[in-house]
């Protein structure tokens, strides 16, 4: 299909000799669509760029050419040249807002209080930075180490600029209350089924040995000790144990699937960025179900970008199909299933042994998974204990 957009003619052939003309029309590569005939005319739709050499062949094999209509950019062009110096005037306007855009009109605080914006107004008023300041003149470096070090209340500083407002955000330098850090009593219990492998004590009493058999939520480090009058109590306990234990996955791999996809890619929107207003440019409704993808290029003038600038808007159109596998392409992609599996979930073990066992039924192919392990199996458990 020949797209609008590039400009196309929907146009009339009359004559006699249309077999050698449509015969030639092919060899000049002359795409024609939307191709009707009838007896002495033949009807279609032309690109607008290639009009001119189809004119010189329904010449050359005494044939008339007439255009019925033309839509497209080219024509839209045409239209504005009437409305040339209305085109002008936009071209001014947008140079006068892109000059504006390089000069301070607005500054704008972010997270400060009064007392702390007449601090960042003084700072600014001894860098002679304000209203009508040239913004590519400003040094966003210098300006946040001097909100740091000329002010006792700014703990931290971010500079930039959008358009033609200056913005400073700040974080204020707080006072921190005088508190005591106490940590929770508590156990560490083992979060498997594990052969216990090494064992790393910083705070707490060890309660298994390097090769003991635990159960999952058994206590390994305890935190109940005995005080000098013989009194229970509890503390923080904390320590690295590794140990082995056993693990095991399902997987499930269908030989018929339904699966979003892509059907097609063609579709456009723009929209003209001016500041922070978003002027959709040639909008255009589409029906089904799209994924947008959006990108943005802004204009530059000598180096410096402009607050003015295009955003495309790209739709995918897709749907969802029923996907046949053969039994060599369903076991690929459980095999795929079981490598993403260990990338995702087991990525912090390390893998001593694994036992694959895959069958196949009449639907698709079950794989199950054992796995050895080894790794970190204890885990922090708060004791709710009285009296602490």
């Amino acid at each position: 299909m020949i797209s609008e957009r590039l400009g196309v003619c929907d146009i009339r052939i009359t004559g006699n000799n249309f077999a050698k003309l449509l015969s030639e029309i092919l060899k000049s590569n002359i795409m024609l669509s939307d191709l009707t005939q009838s007896t002495g005319e033949i009807r279609c739709r032309v690109l607008s760029v290639k009009i001119n050499a189809l004119k010189k062949l329904c010449e050359k094999h005494n044939c008339t050419l007439i255009i019925d209509s033309e839509q497209g950019i080219n024509v839209k062009l045409r239209n504005h040249k009437k409305h040339f110096g209305l085109l002008i005037g936009i071209v001014i306007i947008i140079a006068f807002l892109s000059v504006i855009s390089n000069h301070v009109l607005q500054v704008k605080i972010v997270g400060a209080d009064a007392q702390t914006r007449e601090a960042i107004n003084a700072v600014l008023d001894d860098m002679d930075i304000g209203f009508g300041t040239f913004i590519p003149g400003i040094s966003f470096y210098e300006l946040e180490t001097a909100l740091t070090l000329e002010t006792d209340c700014i703990a931290w500083a971010g500079v930039r600029s959008h358009g033609s407002t200056l913005i400073i955000n700040v974080s204020q330098i707080k006072e921190t209350p005088e508190m005591e850090q106490k940590r929770m009593p508590a156990n560490i219990i083992s979060t498997q089924n594990a052969v216990v492998t090494d064992v790393q004590v910083y705070s707490g009493k060890l309660s298994v040995m390097v090769g003991d058999a635990v159960a999952k939520g058994q206590i390994l480090i305890s935190g109940e000790y005995t005080d000098i009058n013989g009194e229970k109590r509890y503390k923080y306990t904390q320590a690295d144990i590794t140990g082995t234990f056993s693990h095991i996955a399902n997987f499930k791999q269908d030989f018929v699937t339904i699966e979003k996809v892509i059907s097609q890619t063609d579709y456009d929107s723009k929209s003209l960025l001016l500041f922070d207003a978003d002027i959709p440019l040639f909008s255009e409704t589409y029906e089904g179900k799209y994924i947008e993808n959006e990108s943005t290029s802004y204009f530059s003038f000598l180096g410096f970008e402009l607050p003015i600038g295009i955003k495309h808007t790209s739709y995918d159109k897709y749907e969802y199909k029923t996907i046949v596998q053969t039994e060599d392409e369903a076991r690929e992609s459980i095999m795929a299933d079981i490598s993403r599996y260990e990338k995702n979930f087991l990525s912090e073990y390390e893998i001593i042994d694994k036992n694959v066992t895959v069958k196949k039924d009449k639907n698709g192919f079950y794989a199950e998974v054992s796995y050895i392990l080894s790794g970190e199996i204890g885990e922090t458990q708060i004791i709710l204990a009285k009296n602490q």
